[in-house]
């Protein structure tokens, strides 16, 4: 009897272990999932004072109404820069404007060749030599200029020079002033000097 009480103690404490083994335990987990909303970097540029009329048939010394002006229409705060690419002749150029203080020239400005028709280009950072102005979003810049100047020094051979190459269709560019806009995140960038910062175009 005693060794028969044995066995059924050894069966049931071997039960026992097998349904330890089986037995479901409570348990949980989480796990957090994050959002990140991704800002943007989106310009505009506009010239409201611009109108192309008024800028057929001129004569040197005529002045052109003409305001490019950058517009932070994304959500990010940017540096921006301005490019304007201006006729020559003969190593000069042929339209003066005024650069608003708002504006440092940082890069070209010199005409292409030594004689004949060419081109300038002059890269323009918003903000001064030493740190750039952060564009906020919704914001605008200042313009550039307001206004461009036929320069009044301008002969009637340049002049002659400058009609034949506008109606020549391969080549245009001579009296045409181009501005092109550009900007980048000014967030995370390791500098804010204009020079280093356009480097990065």
């Amino acid at each position: 009897m005693k060794k028969r009480k044995i066995i059924l103690a050894a069966v049931a404490l071997l039960a026992l272990f097998f349904i330890g083994g089986t037995m479901a335990y409570f348990t949980d987990q989480e796990h957090a999932v994050n959002t990140f909303t991704l800002g943007n970097v989106d310009i505009t540029l506009t010239e409201t004072s611009w109108d192309s009329t008024n800028a057929e048939g001129l004569l040197p010394g005529a002045t052109v109404a003409k305001n490019p002006v950058i517009n932070n229409v994304g959500t990010s705060p940017a540096y921006v820069f301005l490019e304007v690419i201006e006729p020559c002749y003969d190593n000069v150029k042929i339209f003066e404007y005024t650069p608003d203080s708002g504006w440092v020239s940082i890069s070209g400005g010199s005409c292409a060749a030594s004689s004949g028709i060419s081109t300038a280009t002059t890269v323009y950072a918003y903000g001064t030599a030493s740190a750039m102005t952060t564009l906020n979003a919704s914001a605008s810049t200042s313009a550039l200029f307001s206004s461009v100047t036929l320069k009044s020094t301008l002969d009637e051979t340049a002049i002659n020079t400058l009609r034949q190459a506008a109606a020549d269709t391969n080549n245009p560019v001579p009296v045409q002033i181009t501005v092109n806009a550009y900007a980048i995140q000014k967030d995370n960038l390791a500098s804010a000097v204009p020079s280093t910062v356009w480097a990065n175009f």
